[in-house]
């Protein structure tokens, strides 16, 4: 049996900032190493303002020859609320924005999914053979997202001539924490490295914490998931420029965290 003191992260605190129902696995990998996992959530998903509006574009799936999936959330709120795996048309092309967005469509018994590997960002996406002007020209291609999200993919998809339609179907708020216990976490046991997925978890993290502890969050090592995080970092006065993960799943970020600890015990 591998000793307590082997273990690639033993002892180090890790804060994972993802929404509450979804820390479970990473938080696993992190103690299964050896770490000790914080659990922070800095979002907090909602059913979107108009649920029925969302109801009556899932209805209409038969109209689309593409489906875009562009995050786990998407998929467990759109499942969960508004379609069932009966409702996806035959002639359906399923898309999904990374590894993990993939994984989850499978979990729900939708097999043939097409994703980019790698980056799961829109950028990347877009570059696939099967989103080029000749192949997406005058498709009804259904994006399913949060509200208020990015507008790269759909303005990228138009430009090439497809006409694209959004079914939001959760949205992001800020949770509430109490003060006092975010301000004992960064002075009694602040952690060795956060893990941040989103732009908005992140500002959330920021504007979460107390002035007087920014100097504490500043300084702590970030891992992420995409590149558009260094830019806010930078913003923000992070001493550093978040790790960007290999992968997009949870053992790609636990790697990235294991890596960013073996070089501050350099």
């Amino acid at each position: 049996m591998i000793g307590q003191s082997e273990l690639p992260l033993d002892g180090i605190r890790i804060l994972v900032t993802r929404p509450a129902k979804q820390t479970g696995p990473l938080c696993s990998l992190i103690e299964k190493s050896g770490g000790v996992a914080m659990r922070l959530p800095t979002i907090d998903l909602q059913a979107p303002d108009d649920p029925g509006q969302v109801e009556q574009i899932c209805k209409r799936l038969t109209e689309f020859q593409i489906a875009i999936f562009v995050s786990r959330n998407a998929v467990d709120w759109a499942f969960d609320l508004f379609i069932d795996k009966a409702d996806i048309p035959a002639g359906l092309a399923i898309m999904a924005i990374g590894t993990g967005t993939a994984e989850q469509l499978k979990q729900r018994g939708i097999s043939n999914v097409c994703f980019a590997k790698g980056s799961a960002n829109s950028e990347a996406f877009l570059e696939l053979s099967g989103f080029q002007a000749d192949v997406v020209k005058d498709k009804q291609i259904i994006i399913f997202r949060g509200q208020g999200g990015r507008e790269v993919l759909a303005d990228g998809l138009r430009k090439r001539g497809a006409q694209v339609r959004y079914a939001e179907v959760y949205r992001r708020v800020q949770p509430r924490h109490d003060e006092d216990i975010i301000h004992k976490l960064w002075i009694d046991t602040p952690p060795d490295v956060i893990v941040v997925t989103s732009n908005e978890g992140l500002q959330n993290l920021f504007n979460m914490t107390a002035v007087d502890d920014h100097k504490q969050l500043l300084r702590t090592p970030l891992v992420s998931i995409g590149k558009r995080m260094s830019g806010l970092a930078d913003q923000l006065g992070f001493s550093r420029l978040p790790v960007v993960a290999r992968e997009t799943s949870d053992q790609g970020l636990l790697e990235s965290v294991i890596d960013t600890v073996g070089e501050m015990n350099q």
